[in-house]
């Protein structure tokens, strides 16, 4: 009998250690999800793929600058379209009319309108403008 009881005090132990064990493993799950701990590791996270994205970027900058270039060029267009669509010549403006839906085609490409002046277009709706009286 006595190998019954070293085998009983043996398997004791052995839960003893794996409840110790389980319980130790709650508490490190209970330090890991408090809120505190979850916003730094969040934080972490989120500086980790912005610092690896930017690398990301400054590299593919740096293998096509004529790309990136044409980008920034484009972009800078698409800013300031009004101020430099002003300053473009009459068949231009039309087209641009056309193309943002404030002409139809045959408008955009006559020659002239009615008043004679090949640089006006339409006020869009945008504009806050009204549009102007015909006299």
């Amino acid at each position: 009998m006595s190998a019954d009881v070293e085998k009983v005090e043996a398997a004791g132990e052995r839960a003893a250690a794996s409840r110790q064990h389980l319980l130790a493993s709650i508490d490190t799950t209970r330090a890991r999800l408090t809120p505190a701990r979850l916003k730094a590791d969040a934080l972490g996270s989120v500086k980790t793929g912005l610092n690896s994205a930017g690398r990301e970027i400054v590299a593919h900058a740096r293998a096509h600058p004529v790309r990136i270039g044409f980008g920034v060029a484009a972009l800078l267009a698409w800013i300031f379209r009004r101020p430099i669509i002003a300053h473009a010549p009459g068949l231009l403006q039309r087209g641009y009319g056309w193309a943002a839906g404030k002409l139809s085609f045959s408008e955009a490409v006559a020659q002239r309108d009615m008043t004679g002046d090949d640089n006006a277009l339409p006020p869009s709706d945008n504009d806050n403008q009204e549009a102007p009286h015909e006299e």
